[in-house]
């Protein structure tokens, strides 16, 4: 009899160390950016595809220079790291292979997202960027 209980206060255990395991949060905020974010002030784009994890595509519109109609510099498909409040960016089209560091803010409710301006690599600046979630 005295196995049958110790054995009932084992599992009862085990089981409330699972419970309280399973409750705990890892301190991680979840955000979603799947979606498309426009720029109210420039007209620019960024859209977070679900079909690709940790990239991004920046759609700026056009120019003309010289005569040429092309995009706009910093229209490209980046790829991206999290850190706690900051993004690590880097271009398909730049020639680096590194990810420099760049301001990175979202609301509570995910509708408004803060950007530190990483689209010129040869030009960083502190400006920060706000983009809305339209869908």
């Amino acid at each position: 009899m005295k196995t049958v209980k110790s054995n009932i206060c084992f599992v009862l255990m085990v089981l409330f160390l699972c419970l309280c395991y399973g409750c705990h949060s890892d301190g991680k905020t979840t955000v979603n950016l799947k979606g498309m974010w426009i720029d109210a002030g420039k007209q620019d784009t960024l859209i977070f595809d679900e079909k690709y994890d940790n990239t991004f595509e920046v759609r700026r519109g056009y120019e003309i220079v010289n005569g040429y109609r092309r995009p706009k510099i910093g229209t490209d498909i980046y790829q991206y790291k999290w850190r706690n409040d900051s993004i690590l960016v880097n271009g398909y089209l730049w020639n680096c292979i590194c990810f420099p560091a760049h301001y990175f803010s979202i609301n509570a409710d995910n509708t408004i997202l803060e950007i530190g301006e990483f689209y010129n690599p040869n030009n960083p600046t502190s400006n920060r960027l706000k983009f809305y979630k339209v869908k």
